[in-house]
């Protein structure tokens, strides 16, 4: 059935139809393609405002941390090196106290030493002189002596010594006592007045004195030897005494100079080890810092990748969204375009089976 409709008529109806659809369908097409790049742009904006932010932000708090980290790693890296060097030159001072009080007390027992010495062998040698004085003095004055009744220390003294004998208690009594025992015997044989008696009273008295001179001077020789020996004993000790104290003395300096260059050495050996360990101590904590700057910088040089790495992701996903959202309202338009084209095709062959 027609309805008394025209082909004409149709065909208008059925471009109407067309035109409508093709309307119809290009609003949607546009609906579309706006709801694609809306989301792409959401997409997009998400990643600008937040996740790029929060990319940057984590990137600045790790390097924020790591600057931190570095800062007191290195203060306390100072503050050890400040301590090591302080330490240190503390023990190379006190080394250099010890070293000169021990050389002060070591030259100040020296010298006590040396002192109590010397001290000692001027007290030896007085004790010498003490034990020896009295014979030396003896001898001295027995030698003197002799020399006067020589008459070396001229006649005045020969004759001195003659009248000093003379006027002795025992040259008087021997001659009182002989001079009475020749006159009782001379008195016991009636002799008294002779001749014979009156010559041997005057031999009697030169005879004494001759006799006690001799004596006299052989005693003094005796004293004066005596003296002599005294003399040559003391020599002899008190060269040993002056050999002993001289070897004494030698090696007190020895002992001195072997004790100085013992301290020498061991004050050597001591800084010497005082040294070796601040380089060990010093060289342990430039590695110890150079690790943790290295680290340091690797952590940095891990945060720098890790933030671009993200950062090329975030624009790679914007411009993926951007891309996803062109190719959806590509899609939706080019689907809108096939269906105008359908529409019209469809016009087209009704129009033609209407001619016929």
């Amino acid at each position: 059935m027609s309805f008394g409709i025209t082909a004409t008529g149709w065909l208008g109806i059925a471009a109407v139809s067309t035109a409508a659809a093709a309307i119809g369908g290009a609003f949607a097409a546009n609906n579309s393609a706006n709801t694609a790049k809306t989301a792409a742009s959401n997409t997009q904006n998400n990643i600008r405002d937040n996740v790029m932010p929060a990319y940057t932000a984590g990137y600045n708090s790790n390097n924020t941390a790591i600057a931190n980290a570095q800062a007191a790693s290195n203060s306390l890296y100072k503050d050890a090196f400040g301590s090591a060097k302080t330490n240190y030159d503390n023990a190379v001072s006190a080394q250099g106290i010890n070293f000169n009080n021990g050389m002060g007390a070591l030259g100040t027992n020296y010298a006590n030493a040396q002192t109590a010495q010397n001290a000692n062998y001027g007290n030896a040698q007085a004790e010498q002189r003490a034990i020896f004085s009295p014979y030396l003095n003896a001898g001295a004055n027995a030698l003197n002596s002799q020399q006067g009744m020589l008459g070396l220390n001229g006649n005045g003294s020969q004759q001195s010594a003659l009248d000093a004998l003379q006027n002795s208690s025992l040259f008087k009594g021997l001659n009182a006592q002989g001079q009475d025992a020749l006159l009782q015997n001379a008195a016991a044989t009636g002799g008294v007045r002779g001749g014979n008696t009156a010559g041997a009273l005057a031999q009697f008295s030169p005879g004494l004195l001759n006799s006690l001179w001799n004596q006299q001077f052989s005693q003094l020789g005796s004293l004066s030897s005596l003296g002599q020996g005294a003399a040559s004993n003391m020599g002899q000790n008190m060269a040993g005494m002056a050999n002993a104290n001289g070897s004494t003395l030698a090696g007190l300096a020895n002992s001195y100079g072997s004790d100085m260059s013992g301290m020498y050495n061991a004050n050597g050996s001591t800084l010497a080890n005082l040294s070796g360990n601040y380089g060990s101590l010093y060289g342990g904590l430039v590695n110890g810092q150079s690790g943790a700057n290295g680290n340091f910088l690797t952590n940095t040089t891990n945060n720098n990748s890790n933030y671009a790495t993200q950062m090329g992701g975030a624009y790679n996903d914007i411009g993926n969204a951007g891309a996803a959202g062109d190719i959806a309202s590509a899609n939706a338009w080019a689907n809108y375009a096939n269906s105008l084209f359908g529409g019209a095709a469809s016009i087209l062959g009704y129009a033609a089976g209407a001619k016929k």
